[in-house]
Protein backbone atom coordinates (compact mmCIF):
# COMPACT_ATOMS: atom_id res chain seq x y z
CA UNK A 1 0.00 0.00 0.00
CA UNK A 2 0.98 3.68 -0.29
CA UNK A 3 0.52 6.48 1.95
CA UNK A 4 2.08 9.79 3.21
CA UNK A 5 3.42 10.18 6.83
CA UNK A 6 0.62 12.55 8.29
CA UNK A 7 2.47 13.22 11.27
CA UNK A 8 6.23 11.50 13.38
CA UNK A 9 6.61 11.93 17.13
CA UNK A 10 10.61 11.89 17.04
CA UNK A 11 11.23 11.86 20.61
CA UNK A 12 8.84 9.07 21.23
CA UNK A 13 10.06 7.16 17.38
CA UNK A 14 6.34 6.39 16.42
CA UNK A 15 3.76 8.22 13.54
CA UNK A 16 0.83 7.96 11.48
CA UNK A 17 0.35 7.28 7.87
CA UNK A 18 -2.67 8.83 5.76
CA UNK A 19 -3.68 6.25 3.00
CA UNK A 20 -5.96 7.73 0.41
CA UNK A 21 -8.83 5.51 0.66
CA UNK A 22 -11.54 7.60 1.93
CA UNK A 23 -12.80 6.67 5.82
CA UNK A 24 -9.84 4.89 6.56
CA UNK A 25 -8.27 5.72 9.24
CA UNK A 26 -4.91 7.18 9.70
CA UNK A 27 -1.88 3.48 10.54
CA UNK A 28 0.30 3.92 13.43
CA UNK A 29 3.98 2.94 12.42
CA UNK A 30 7.08 2.57 14.98
CA UNK A 31 10.67 3.76 13.54
CA UNK A 32 11.31 -0.40 14.27
CA UNK A 33 8.84 -0.97 11.26
CA UNK A 34 11.11 1.19 8.79
CA UNK A 35 12.48 -1.11 6.05
CA UNK A 36 15.18 1.05 5.90
CA UNK A 37 17.40 1.80 9.66
CA UNK A 38 18.42 5.49 8.11
CA UNK A 39 15.61 6.59 6.86
CA UNK A 40 14.12 9.10 8.98
CA UNK A 41 10.50 9.95 8.76
CA UNK A 42 9.10 13.48 7.91
CA UNK A 43 5.73 14.81 7.82
CA UNK A 44 4.59 14.48 4.12
CA UNK A 45 7.12 11.89 3.12
CA UNK A 46 4.88 9.49 0.17
CA UNK A 47 6.11 5.85 1.46
CA UNK A 48 5.17 2.33 1.04
CA UNK A 49 4.09 -0.42 3.71
CA UNK A 50 2.34 -3.08 4.49
CA UNK A 51 -1.20 -3.73 6.21
CA UNK A 52 -0.62 -5.92 9.71
CA UNK A 53 -2.07 -6.06 13.10
CA UNK A 54 -0.77 -4.98 16.64
CA UNK A 55 -0.92 -7.48 19.29
CA UNK A 56 -4.19 -5.60 20.15
CA UNK A 57 -5.63 -6.87 16.89
CA UNK A 58 -5.41 -2.90 15.46
CA UNK A 59 -4.00 -2.20 11.69
CA UNK A 60 -0.83 -1.04 11.81
CA UNK A 61 1.84 -0.66 9.07
CA UNK A 62 4.79 -2.61 8.57
CA UNK A 63 8.17 -2.28 6.09
CA UNK A 64 7.42 1.30 6.13
CA UNK A 65 9.68 2.42 2.86
CA UNK A 66 10.35 5.80 1.91
CA UNK A 67 9.34 6.43 -2.11
CA UNK A 68 9.47 9.88 -2.26
CA UNK A 69 10.87 12.95 0.19
CA UNK A 70 8.96 15.45 1.03
CA UNK A 71 9.69 19.43 0.27
CA UNK A 72 12.30 20.78 2.73
CA UNK A 73 11.60 24.01 3.81
CA UNK A 74 14.33 25.60 1.55
CA UNK A 75 12.55 23.82 -1.21
CA UNK A 76 9.21 25.15 -0.61
CA UNK A 77 8.44 27.91 -2.64
CA UNK A 78 7.16 31.06 -1.24
CA UNK A 79 3.91 33.34 -2.29
CA UNK A 80 4.60 37.30 -2.10
CA UNK A 81 1.56 39.26 -1.25
CA UNK A 82 0.89 42.14 -2.89
CA UNK A 83 -1.28 43.90 -0.39
CA UNK A 84 0.06 45.34 2.76
CA UNK A 85 -0.84 44.73 6.39
CA UNK A 86 -2.61 47.07 8.68
CA UNK A 87 -1.08 49.71 10.76
CA UNK A 88 -0.61 48.40 14.00
CA UNK A 89 -3.54 49.58 16.01
CA UNK A 90 -3.07 52.36 18.96
CA UNK A 91 -4.95 50.83 22.25
CA UNK A 92 -3.77 53.31 24.02
CA UNK A 93 -6.31 56.08 21.85
CA UNK A 94 -9.24 53.82 22.40
CA UNK A 95 -9.12 53.72 26.00
CA UNK A 96 -8.96 57.61 26.21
Amino acid sequence: MIGKIKSYVAHRNFGFIQISEADAPDLFFHINQCADADYFPRRGDRVSFTLAKDRQDRPTAKNVKLITEAPKAADVQTVERSDTPPAPRDWAKDLA
